[in-house]
C-alpha cells in the first residue's frame, strides 16, 4: 500500500516538513468501482528530494510554490464559435456532482503572437459598445444601430468539462470595419476545488 499521509519530512533525507495528502494515481487502474485508481505514494520524490507524486494537499507547496496542476491545454478559436475542453477532473478525484475545480484561463489576439509565444495575454472578458444614430427631419436620415462585442467567456459545464466562448462578434454595421478576433487560448486546470465562483483565477 502506497503512503498517502506524511506529516514531517517527506523522507529522512528532505528538508522539507509539512503535511503531505496524496492524490489519485491515474496511470493505475481505470477510475471505475471494479478498476479503481491507486493513491499515489507522498515519499516519491525527485533528484532534488522534492516530491513529484501526484498531491491532494502539501503545505510546502501551497505555502511557498502555489497550486498543483491537474490538466493543461491550448488552442484557437473563430469568431463567434466556442469549444469545450474535457479535464475529467470530476471523474479522477470521484467528486461530487456539485464540485467544480479550479482554473485559469488566459488568451491572445494574432498580433499578440511572436515566432509562437505570445507576447501579451488577457483574462477573460467583454465589452459591448453600442452607436445609434437617430433621424434626422431635415435630411430624413433613418436610425441606425451599430453595436459592437469584444471578449471571451469561461465557464463550468460540469464538474468535467469546461467552455471557452469568442464573443469576438465584431461590428453589425453597413460600414464593417471590425469583423471579429481569432483568439489562441491556454487553459490550465488545478487539482485544487474552485473557490472563485466559477470565475478564472
Amino acid at each position: 500500500m502506497s503512503n498517502r499521509v506524511v506529516i514531517g519530512r517527506r523522507t529522512s533525507a528532505s528538508n522539507d516538513r509539512g503535511l503531505m495528502i496524496s492524490g489519485l494515481d491515474t496511470s493505475s487502474g481505470s477510475g471505475t468501482s471494479a478498476s479503481p485508481y491507486a493513491r499515489a505514494n507522498v515519499l516519491s520524490v525527485n533528484a532534488q528530494n522534492k516530491g513529484n507524486a501526484v498531491h491532494n494537499f502539501d503545505s510546502g507547496e501551497h505555502v511557498g510554490g502555489g497550486f498543483h496542476v491537474f490538466h493543461y491545454a491550448q488552442g484557437s478559436l473563430n469568431k463567434n464559435t466556442n469549444t469545450n475542453v474535457t479535464h475529467n477532473w470530476g471523474k479522477d478525484n470521484e467528486c461530487a456532482t456539485a464540485d467544480r475545480p479550479l482554473f485559469a484561463l488566459r488568451w491572445s489576439y494574432a498580433s499578440d503572437i511572436s515566432s509562437g509565444v505570445a507576447t501579451k495575454c488577457y483574462k477573460p472578458m467583454d465589452y459591448t459598445g453600442e452607436l445609434q444614430i437617430e433621424e434626422d427631419e431635415e435630411d430624413g436620415q433613418d436610425e441606425e444601430n451599430f453595436q459592437a462585442v469584444e471578449g471571451v467567456d469561461v465557464q463550468h459545464v460540469n464538474n468535467n468539462t469546461i467552455n471557452i466562448d469568442n464573443l469576438m462578434l465584431g461590428d453589425n454595421g453597413a460600414d464593417n470595419s471590425h469583423n471579429g478576433h481569432t483568439i489562441y487560448w491556454a487553459l490550465v486546470v488545478f487539482y485544487e476545488d474552485d473557490w472563485n465562483g466559477g470565475r478564472s483565477i
